[in-house]
């Protein structure tokens, strides 16, 4: 009786192991499920705010448009200077592209002479935009940009009131040589200084301000030129 009394023990013995195993695999399955949910919560948790600050900063940009023009810059001082320089700069240069061919006639030089000056003067032009802010973008130079700019405006009147003096091609050669790469230069440098006036939140309405300027003394330049 004590031999059949011992198999019987031993299967109650592995039933209960086996029970207990499955419990612990039950219990093991219930604890990553509910791992997995959690992390699924915060997740949706976590998309759900960053939605919610990109809904809150799209409301923010609208609520804060700019106006069309934003007048108050012309509070500060140096950029009301900086447009009408534009536009007193505006109406020479535009004088001087249209009629500086008609002058080369009237001291004696050919037509084609005259087309020969306006190519040097664009290539010069185009040739010192690229170098020059290269060159006025280094650290060293930098901080003396706006200072460079003012004597680029200085140079460029002087040179205008050199203009009427000339009277062969070689001198007219020189002439748009040396205007080209100051324009270009004066050109390349105009929203850079702007920058360094008003800062980057400012550029778009400062520049567009300063261009209306400019189509104004372009638009009036050639009409007080005359013939």
């Amino acid at each position: 009786m004590s031999k059949d009394k011992r198999p019987q023990s031993n299967c109650r013995t592995t039933k209960h192991i086996s029970d207990g195993t499955k419990a612990d695999e039950q219990t093991l399955s219930d604890n990553t499920t509910s791992i997995a949910t959690k992390r699924k919560q915060t997740l949706s948790k976590h998309k759900l705010s960053k939605l919610k600050m990109v809904t809150k900063s799209l409301d923010t940009t609208k609520d804060e448009k700019k106006p069309l023009l934003e007048l108050a810059l012309f509070k500060n001082y140096a950029f009301t200077t900086m447009c009408i320089q534009s536009l007193m700069n505006e109406l020479t240069t535009s004088l001087t592209f249209i009629f500086l061919p008609a002058l080369a006639e009237t001291r004696g030089l050919t037509k084609l002479q005259g087309a020969y000056m306006l190519s040097i003067l664009g290539i010069c032009d185009s040739v010192s935009r690229i170098l020059m802010s290269t060159l006025l973008n280094l650290k060293r130079v930098k901080k003396y940009r706006l200072v460079i700019y003012n004597i680029l405006i200085v140079m460029i009147g002087m040179v205008s009131f050199v203009v009427p003096l000339m009277q062969t091609f070689p001198q007219f050669a020189v002439l748009c040589m040396v205007y080209g790469s100051l324009s270009g230069t004066y050109v390349s440098q105009k929203s850079v200084v702007l920058v360094d006036i008003l800062g980057v939140e400012k550029l778009s309405s400062a520049f567009g301000l300063v261009l209306m300027f400019e189509g104004l003394g372009t638009a009036i330049g050639p009409t007080l030129g005359g013939k």
